[in-house]
C-alpha cells in the first residue's frame, strides 16, 4: 500500500534521533575506555578488540532501538549493519599510526521480544590486520546479549531477573534503566514510564521493581536498557484469550428439567435446592439457588496434652500431663549432670507450637533442652529456661507425636531437683470443607432426535466455578467447566441414547473449600433444535482496536473485564487461533490502517510495521466458537502467517468492472446516472442466488447526492473481507442544508450472506440556518416479498408487522425496529442493526422536539426500504454535529433470512444484532 507516508516520516525521524544519540555514546566510550598500560603489541590488539566489542554492543542497542520504532527487521538490520562498519571505520581512525583494517566475516543481530523471557543479542566474527605494528590475520569473535525473564507479580510489585551475555547476573541497573509502557486513553498513544522508586537489586540478578499507577500489575511491558544501550522489550503476557458468551436464546419447542430425585451415580446428593420448580420454567426472574453443603465442619485450634510417656529416671511422669498444674513430675539430678529425658507421646497431632510449665529446686537447674519428634527429633529450644508459668514455643508447622525435655544441673557438689507440671500440644484447626453435588434428570427424552442441546439460564453465579457433567452410560462426562449468567447452550447428542438424561451440578473446587457458595439457575431444558441460526450464517465481524475496544457493526461489545491495550508489536508477529469444541487451529484474519478516528479506511496494514492508534485487528466469530487467542512470535526475524495475507474468500473480486464476491454474496458497485433521480448515484446491487436487492445512498430535502469520484477500494481481495468507500456529493449543495461533508463506506465480510455499511454526516458549524425535512441515508429496494418488520419484542423474541408505512420511536427508552426486510419463501433482502444503531435512528428527534426518526417501508410500485433519522418532523440547526449510521444489508435465496418463524421455531440473522456476545479478555503466556 502506498498510504504509509505520514508512518514512513516519524519512524525516519524517530531513527534518526536513534543514530545521532547512539553514534555520539559510542565514539565517546570507545575513545575514552582505559586500558592499562601493557608491551604495545599486545596492548594494541587488546584495545582493538575491546573497541570492537563495544561497537558490537551498540550495535546490538541501535538495531533493537530501530526495530522497536519500526518493526521492520530487514530495515533495522540494513542500518545496523552501516552502522557497525561506521563503527569500525571510526575505530581504526582512532590510532591511524596503527594501520588497521577490518573484515567482518560474520554478523548475526536477534531479538525476541513481548514475552516473558525476552533478549537482545549479536555475534561478531571478524578479522583485522594493524600493518603499522606488522600486526596481519588476526582473528577475533565477539557476543553480546541481554536477557530479561519476568516473574510473577507479588503484592504489586514487578520481579525481573537480567542476564548481561549469557550468564552473568546484571545488578547496577537503576529506575533510569526501566521503563513500563503505560496506554494513555486520552490520546490513544503508549507512554514510556520509570518506576517511581530505584527497584531493589539482588545478587542474582534480581530486580524488584514498583509498577507505577496505571498499569495492569499482572499485565504489563517493560522496557530495559543496559549500559551499552542493548534494548530488551518484555510482557508479563504473549497473548490474549477472548471468550465470548453468546445471549442467544433458543427457541421454544423445549423440554423443561423433570426432577431432581435421581441418584444414578450412587452417590448421595450434596447441597440444597431453594426452588427447583424454577428451574422447570422461564427465564423469568424466579431462580433456583444451589447451596453447597458443609460436608466437614472446621475444627478450631486448641491445646492438647499427650496420653503417655516414655523413659526413666522420674517420679510421677503421668503428672506431667494431667491437665493440673498442681502436681509435677520430678527427676532428681547429680551434680554437673543432665537429667535423663522425660518423653510425652501423643497420638500424630498437626502443631505448630507447645507449651510447657516447669520448675527447680534451686536457680542451679540453669538449662533446659526441648525437642520434638516428627521422625527424627528437633530440638526447638535450648536455654535457660522460663520458671513456673505457662511457656509458649512455635516451629514450623508439623505433624509431630512426642515432646521430650531434660534439664542441667550446675552445682559444684549437690543434687538438685527438676520439675515438670504440663507440656502440652497446641493442635493446628482445619477450615470447613464445602460441597455441591446435585443430580438432575429428564425422563421421556425422544433419543431418536439426533439434534439435542442442553440450555441452562444462570442467573447470579458464586465465586467458585461450577460444572455441568452429564451421564454417559456409567461415567460422567464434563459438558461445562463454568456457568455464566444467561444462556449456556451446548450440544449433548453423543451422550443421550436412551429415554433419561440426567446431568449434575458441581462445584468446581471440592476439597480445600472453605467459603460456602451459591448459584442462581433459572431454567433448565433440553431443546431439540440448534441454537438460532444453522450452517454459517451467524457469523460476526470483530474490529479489535489498539485501545482493546472490540466492535461489531459500529456498536462496542461488552467487555465483562478490563480493556486490555494491544501493544505496540510488530504487525508481522500477530496469529489469531479460535476454539471450537475440542479443536484449537489458526484462522484468517486482517490487519488495517484507519484514520480520522477509525472513520476512513487507508488499506491493509504493512507488515513492515507496529500496531498503532489507526490499526485495527479484523477476525470472523461464529458462535460455536468458545474461544479466540490472539498471541504473537517474539522473534524479531518471524515471518507473517500466511493466515494474514492469503485470499481464500474473494478470488473473484474485480474491482476494474466493480464487483466484490465472497463467493456467496456478489456486490455491483456501480457509478452511474439515472434519470429517475436526476443524479449520478453511487449504487450497490447485491445478489445471493437469484436474489437481487440495490441501495442507493444519502438523500437530503429531497435531492439524492450525486458522485463525481470514482469509488476507493481500500481493500480488495481481502482475506476476512472487502472495503470500499466513496464521498458524497450534492449539485450547488444540499438544499437548506449547507456546510456538510457525507462518506460512505461498505464491507464485504468473508462467508456471509450480508455486507455491512457505515454511513457518516458531517454538518460543519454554519452562518445560514438548516432546516431538514427529509434526510435518507439509504434506500434498499428489493424485486420480490412482502415485508416484515420488527415491532418491538416479547421474552426476547421480535414482535413482527407485516404492514407498510413509518415504524418510528415508541418511548424514550424503547428501542424498537432493528430490522425490515421483504421476503418470499426463502428469498429476500432486508437491513439490521444493533441496540446503538436502533438509538442512532431516532439521533434528530431530541433536536427536532418531537419523533421524526423511522424506518420507511414501501410495497406499491416499489418495494422499498429506507433508513430515515428525519421524516416526520423537520429538523432546524446550525451548529456542528458529527453522527454515523451503521448497519448491514442482507440477501438471502435458500439460506438464513433475517428472521424466519417455522412452526414455532424462530431463527434468523436477527440474532447476530440483537443478541451480541460479552466478552472476556485475560492475558496468558
Amino acid at each position: 500500500m502506498n498510504k504509509k507516508g505520514q508512518f514512513s516520516i516519524i519512524a525516519a525521524l524517530l531513527v534518526a534521533v536513534v543514530l545521532i544519540t547512539t553514534v555520539v555514546v559510542t565514539y565517546s566510550t570507545i575513545r575514552n575506555s582505559p586500558v592499562r598500560e601493557q608491551p604495545p603489541i599486545q596492548s594494541a590488539i587488546d584495545e582493538t578488540n575491546q573497541a570492537v566489542k563495544q561497537t558490537l554492543g551498540f550495535t546490538v542497542g541501535y538495531y533493537g532501538s530501530v526495530l522497536m520504532s519500526t518493526g521492520n527487521s530487514t530495515y533495522a538490520r540494513e542500518l545496523a549493519t552501516s552502522y557497525l562498519q561506521s563503527g569500525l571505520v571510526y575505530t581504526a581512525n582512532m590510532h591511524p599510526e596503527w594501520g588497521a583494517s577490518f573484515n567482518v566475516i560474520d554478523s548475526q543481530l536477534y531479538t525476541y521480544w513481548y514475552t516473558n523471557t525476552s533478549y537482545s543479542g549479536g555475534n561478531l566474527s571478524i578479522s583485522y590486520n594493524l600493518t603499522g605494528l606488522g600486526i596481519h590475520g588476526i582473528r577475533y569473535e565477539a557476543s553480546c546479549s541481554l536477557a530479561v525473564q519476568v516473574m510473577p507479580t507479588v503484592n504489586n510489585e514487578a520481579y525481573l531477573t537480567i542476564m548481561k551475555d549469557g550468564s552473568e547476573p546484571l545488578v547496577n541497573l537503576g529506575k533510569q534503566n526501566f521503563k513500563f509502557y503505560r496506554y494513555e486513553t486520552t490520546n490513544f498513544v503508549w507512554s514510556l514510564v520509570n518506576p517511581p522508586s530505584e527497584p531493589l537489586a539482588y545478587s542474582n540478578g534480581t530486580y524488584q521493581l514498583d509498577i507505577p499507577s496505571g498499569i495492569d500489575v499482572n499485565s504489563y511491558l517493560i522496557q530495559t536498557e543496559d549500559q551499552r544501550g542493548i534494548v530488551v522489550v518484555a510482557s508479563s503476557f504473549s497473548l490474549y484469550t477472548v471468550s465470548p458468551t453468546w445471549n442467544i436464546t433458543p427457541p421454544s419447542t423445549q423440554h423443561y428439567v423433570d426432577n431432581n430425585t435421581s441418584n444414578i451415580d450412587s452417590s448421595s446428593n450434596k447441597g440444597t435446592h431453594s426452588n427447583f420448580t424454577a428451574m422447570q420454567q422461564g427465564p423469568d426472574g424466579i431462580v433456583d439457588t444451589l447451596t453447597e453443603d458443609i460436608t466437614t465442619p472446621a475444627v478450631l485450634e486448641g491445646w492438647v496434652s499427650p496420653i503417655s510417656y516414655e523413659g526413666s529416671g522420674w517420679t510421677n511422669p503421668s503428672y506431667a500431663y494431667d491437665n493440673n498444674t498442681s502436681t509435677w513430675a520430678s527427676a532428681s539430678i547429680s551434680k554437673k549432670s543432665w537429667s535423663s529425658y522425660l518423653t510425652l507421646v501423643s497420638s500424630a497431632v498437626s502443631c505448630h507450637s507447645i507449651r510447657y510449665w516447669i520448675g527447680r529446686s534451686d536457680n542451679n537447674i540453669n538449662k533446659v533442652k526441648i525437642d520434638v519428634y516428627n521422625g527424627t527429633w528437633i530440638t526447638v529450644y535450648d536455654g535457660g529456661g522460663n520458671w513456673d508459668a505457662w511457656t509458649n514455643v512455635t516451629f514450623t508447622e508439623m505433624s509431630i507425636t512426642k515432646m521430650r525435655f531434660k534439664f542441667y544441673n550446675n552445682h559444684g557438689s549437690q543434687s538438685q531437683s527438676a520439675y515438670v507440671y504440663e507440656g502440652q500440644f497446641l493442635k493446628s484447626g482445619t477450615p470447613q470443607n464445602c460441597e455441591l453435588d446435585l443430580e438432575v434428570q429428564w425422563t421421556n427424552v425422544n433419543y431418536n432426535d439426533t439434534n439435542q442441546w442442553l440450555c441452562i439460564y444462570g442467573g447470579t453465579m458464586g465465586s467458585e466455578d461450577i460444572r455441568v457433567d452429564v451421564w454417559n452410560a456409567s461415567t460422567w462426562k464434563n459438558v461445562f467447566t463454568d456457568l455464566s449468567t444467561g444462556w449456556n447452550n451446548i450440544s449433548v447428542s453423543q451422550y443421550i441414547s436412551s429415554s433419561t438424561f440426567t446431568i449434575r451440578f458441581k462445584g468446581a473446587s471440592e476439597t480445600l473449600d472453605s467459603v460456602q457458595d451459591s448459584w442462581q439457575i433459572d431454567a433448565a431444558l433440553l431443546r431439540s433444535s440448534e441454537v438460532g441460526i444453522s450452517n454459517s450464517s451467524d457469523t460476526i465481524v470483530i474490529e479489535l482496536l489498539q485501545n482493546g475496544t472490540m466492535r461489531w457493526l459500529g456498536q462496542n461489545l461488552q467487555l465483562t473485564t478490563q480493556p486490555k491495550p494491544i501493544p505496540p508489536i510488530p504487525v508481522k508477529s500477530i496469529h489469531v487461533n479460535q476454539t471450537k469444541g475440542d479443536s484449537n487451529f489458526e484462522v484468517p484474519f486482517q490487519i488495517e490502517d484507519w484514520a480520522s478516528e477509525y472513520q476512513i479506511p487507508l488499506g491493509l496494514t504493512s507488515n513492515a510495521s507496529v500496531f498503532s492508534s489507526r490499526t485495527m485487528l479484523v477476525f470472523l466469530v461464529t458462535s460455536n466458537v468458545s474461544k479466540i487467542t490472539i498471541w504473537w512470535n517474539g522473534s524479531g526475524t518471524a515471518t507473517q502467517t500466511p493466515y494474514a495475507y492469503t485470499n481464500t474468500y474473494f478470488t473473484g473480486d474485480d474491482v476494474a468492472n466493480g464487483v466484490l464476491t465472497n463467493g456467496i454474496l456478489s456486490l455491483k458497485i456501480e457509478r452511474v446516472y439515472e434519470a429517475t433521480y436526476q443524479a449520478t448515484v453511487f449504487r450497490v446491487t447485491s445478489t445471493q442466488g437469484n436474489s437481487t436487492a440495490v441501495a442507493r445512498f444519502m438523500r437530503i430535502n429531497g435531492q439524492n447526492s450525486t458522485y463525481g469520484a470514482s469509488s476507493a477500494y481500500a481493500i480488495h481481495h481481502g482475506i476476512v473481507r472487502d472495503i470500499v468507500h466513496q464521498e458524497a456529493e450534492w449539485r450547488n449543495g444540499a438544499p437548506n442544508c449547507p456546510n456538510l461533508y457525507a462518506h460512505i463506506v461498505l464491507t464485504l465480510p468473508a462467508n456471509v450472506t450480508y455486507y455491512t455499511y457505515q454511513l457518516r454526516l458531517m454538518f460543519l458549524d454554519s452562518q445560514q440556518n438548516r432546516t431538514i425535512t427529509d434526510l435518507c441515508p439509504l434506500k434498499l429496494t428489493s424485486s420480490t416479498g412482502n415485508p416484515q418488520t420488527e415491532d418491538g419484542v416479547s421474552g426476547n423474541y421480535p414482535i413482527t408487522s407485516n404492514a407498510t408505512g413509518l415504524f418510528y420511536n415508541q418511548s424514550a427508552s424503547k428501542w424498537a425496529h432493528h430490522w425490515s426486510q421483504f421476503i418470499s419463501g426463502t428469498k429476500g433482502t432486508g437491513i439490521m442493526f444493533t441496540d446503538e444503531a436502533n438509538q442512532k435512528l431516532y439521533f434528530f428527534d431530541p433536536i427536532a422536539g418531537n419523533t421524526t426518526g423511522a424506518i420507511s417501508v414501501s410495497n406499491s410500485s416499489e418495494k422499498v426500504i429506507e433508513l430515515r433519522p428525519v421524516t416526520m418532523t423537520s429538523t432546524n440547526f446550525t451548529y456542528a454535529l458529527d453522527v454515523t449510521w451503521s448497519g448491514a444489508i442482507a440477501t438471502f435465496d435458500g439460506t438464513t433470512p433475517i428472521y424466519k418463524d417455522e412452526g414455532g421455531v424462530i431463527t434468523g440473522l436477527w440474532m447476530i444484532v440483537e443478541n451480541l456476545p460479552t466478552i472476556t479478555v485475560t492475558t496468558g503466556s
